[in-house]
């Protein structure tokens, strides 16, 4: 089930915000092969309108706001995801305050009520089906400027927190990436998708220690056998919880940060190009 702290890759989802959990978690959209590396100019307005577009909601829901959307989806009547959406709208709950805050919150409340014996593992199931539901029902607008970057979220096989990642997906794609999902998929498959989608960047999603060793396998596949490796960042709650990580797995950036996922691809880019 979810918890508080997986509800948060942050990559914090600043990736803070993206971790993810059992009582729900995690995402497709083609990948991009990269274009022709920016220019200096172009990259520092891309961060720079990263950081001004702040995707996270920050705070804590409501309390009755996060008590209907959990009676909601647990009810046995049908469910409509975007009646939901303006169900919350009305207790003045944004579409992006539901996806970031509240969707993460009642998936938390879900994992509780099931430990507590309030709700069946079939209830949990399908009220966390439709929580995934309603970020899948979300589109984002393209943002001009880092329309040509891609993205692969990997959810290691011994993961399973695919709302999470779904959370983690709708902020990326928010923020105008090409996001493509790898949900507990052999280390062969991941690689595959590396070398047929060309993405910028891979990211890792961690909520604990038992996922690092295959974390750390895919990543020394990745680097034996793509001749060009893109960016391989680690996120999520194992950040606050583990020491260098970034020497233990092999990747090449550790943080719950987006913005400085998007500075490393940036500079890795120019340096292939020359500049």
């Amino acid at each position: 089930m979810m918890t508080q702290e997986d509800s948060h890759f942050q990559f914090d989802t600043g990736l803070s915000g993206v971790g993810l959990s059992d009582a729900g978690l995690e995402m497709g959209i083609d990948a991009c092969h990269l274009v022709d590396a920016p220019s200096v100019g172009l990259v520092s307005q891309v961060i720079a309108a990263l950081r001004d577009r702040k995707p996270i909601v920050a705070g804590g829901p409501r309390q009755h706001a996060l008590d209907h959307l959990v009676e909601a989806v647990v009810a046995s009547a049908g469910f409509d995801p975007r009646q939901m959406f303006a169900d919350l709208a009305a207790h003045r709950v944004t579409e992006v305050e539901a996806v970031d805050v509240y969707i993460p919150h009642a998936a938390e409340v879900l994992g509780v009520r099931w430990l507590e014996d309030d709700l069946s593992f079939a209830d949990v199931t399908i009220a966390a089906l439709r929580l995934q539901a309603m970020v899948r029902s979300m589109s984002w607008a393209p943002f001009a400027g880092v329309d040509a970057m891609s993205a692969l979220i990997v959810l290691p096989e011994s993961e399973q927190h695919f709302l999470g990642g779904s959370v983690l997906m709708s902020q990326l794609e928010r923020l105008g990436l090409s996001v493509e999902m790898s949900m507990c998929e052999p280390q062969s498959k991941v690689v595959s998708r590396i070398l047929h989608d060309r993405p910028e960047v891979i990211l890792f999603t961690c909520s604990g220690a038992a996922a690092l060793a295959s974390i750390t396998e895919t990543v020394q596949n990745i680097l034996r056998t793509v001749a060009m490796p893109p960016v391989l960042a680690l996120g999520g709650p194992i950040v606050s919880q583990k020491d260098s990580l970034k020497e233990t797995t092999g990747v090449d950036i550790v943080t719950c940060e987006i913005t400085d996922v998007v500075e490393v691809c940036a500079s890795k880019r120019n340096a292939q190009s020359g500049r």
